[in-house]
């Protein structure tokens, strides 16, 4: 599968992203030390480990993984693929006081909070990231920017 991954910097709001449909296939434990993780898995069905959590994450589900927290994921089915966005922890420094540190409550989603309103914006604004990253258009950083921003509205 051909990877596409996208870049965007907003260094004004200390806002860096990444975005990429990813194929699940292999257990890679990994950690990122200063951003956080969205995976959206779009089909297919995939383990996940986030610390010492262990769950299943099948289409729609959503997990958020903080900094420096390790997780590692594997395709259960064929052809498993998830929407990733890594975002800097940076982006929430001008709303916390000093020590502090932003999180995020309510994930991973799962059977029966998957299709809620909550679950469903977020996948929305993703989706429009996603899209928006993708385009050449001279106003697509911008429409990035908006649903980035949208995005984190925890």
């Amino acid at each position: 599968m051909e990877k596409n991954c996208y870049e965007l910097q907003y260094p004004r709001d200390n806002l860096y992203l990444s975005c990429y449909v990813n194929e699940s296939l292999n257990y890679r434990y990994h950690w990122h030390p200063a951003e956080y993780e969205f995976q959206i898995v779009l089909c297919g069905k995939q383990e996940f480990c986030r610390g010492k959590e262990n769950f299943v994450m099948e289409e729609d589900d959503i997990v958020l993984v903080e900094p420096n927290a390790g997780h590692a994921s594997f395709s259960t089915t064929l052809n498993t693929r998830t929407l990733v966005i890594r975002f800097s922890a940076l982006a929430f420094k001008p709303f916390l006081k000093k020590g502090e540190s932003f999180s995020f409550s309510g994930f991973p989603s799962g059977q029966k909070t998957r299709k809620g309103p909550r679950y469903t914006r977020i996948r929305f604004y993703a989706a429009r990231l996603l899209d928006a990253a993708s385009q050449a258009s001279p106003y697509a950083p911008l429409a990035a920017r908006g649903s980035a921003q949208l995005l984190l509205d925890p």
